[in-house]
């Protein structure tokens, strides 16, 4: 999304605006699960993303995700013991994920989503803005 909004700025051309647009609705729900990768935003909003702080399902005295944070989504690999065991071998790709604490492979936060997503979040308002 980050290269469509540059392709946006440098030609001034609405398509690529609009597959920024597209993108952003993939990620906040308009997936195949339904599925919102967005802590605090969509229908079905993550909630439960593996991370070390925002671990409330394993241990109540945890916060929660803050609303913003992005889980990674998807992942076909699925690398770790808790999305083996929870039926997900074999699902289509697009639908291999569970929001759970323990799905590392399918549901990390990282800086290397989180922020390419500050990122086109603010410039998607700023050119949306009246």
């Amino acid at each position: 999304m980050i290269i469509l909004g540059l392709a946006h700025e440098f030609t001034g051309d609405e398509a690529f605006l609009e597959g920024m647009l597209e993108g952003m609705a993939y990620l906040l729900g308009r997936n195949p699960n339904s599925q919102s990768y967005v802590a605090g935003h969509g229908t079905y909003p993550l909630l439960n993303p593996h991370h070390r702080a925002w671990a409330t399902q394993l241990d109540p005295a945890f916060p929660p995700p803050p609303p913003g944070a992005i889980s990674g989504g998807p992942n076909s690999d699925l690398q770790d013991p808790y999305a083996q065991e929870v039926g997900l071998p074999g699902c289509p790709p697009m639908k291999c994920f569970v929001d759970h604490v323990e799905s590392w492979s399918t549901n990390e936060v990282a800086i290397n989503w989180n922020a390419p997503f500050a990122w086109v979040v603010a410039y998607v308002d700023e050119h949306l803005r009246p």
